[in-house]
């Protein structure tokens, strides 16, 4: 049996972003292609809940991604996004570090872009 293409496919944007403080665009142009590497501009929430599912893209592959996939949430980059504990705060919002050691930071594989 074959399967239907997936309705809400999601960019080759490779890995989520690691949390370490990198603040370049990682979408591949194509499966085999290196990550973008340009400085970044904006910070992608792929997915909010459960956890956040985050990128940091340029302007251009924004554009790209802004016309061709879903995604739930996006603001200018800021000092907090790529840290880890960082928390998005509110839709259309920012990124704060959210202290609480309790909550589980671990970056979270998703696979589709539909919700």
């Amino acid at each position: 049996m074959t399967l239907p293409p997936d309705p809400c496919p999601l960019p080759p944007h490779g890995p989520l972003l690691p949390m370490d403080g990198t603040t370049t665009c990682r979408v591949h142009d194509s499966e085999t292609a290196p990550p973008c590497g340009q400085p970044g501009s904006w910070h992608i929430a792929w997915t909010l809940n459960p956890g956040v599912a985050s990128s940091i893209v340029c302007d251009a592959h924004m554009a790209d991604i802004r016309a061709e996939h879903v995604y739930a949430d996006r603001h200018p980059l800021g000092a907090a996004c790529p840290l880890p504990g960082m928390t998005w705060w509110g839709f259309n919002g920012r990124c704060a570090l959210d202290l609480d050691t309790s909550h589980d930071h671990t970056t979270k594989e998703i696979t589709s872009a539909c919700h």
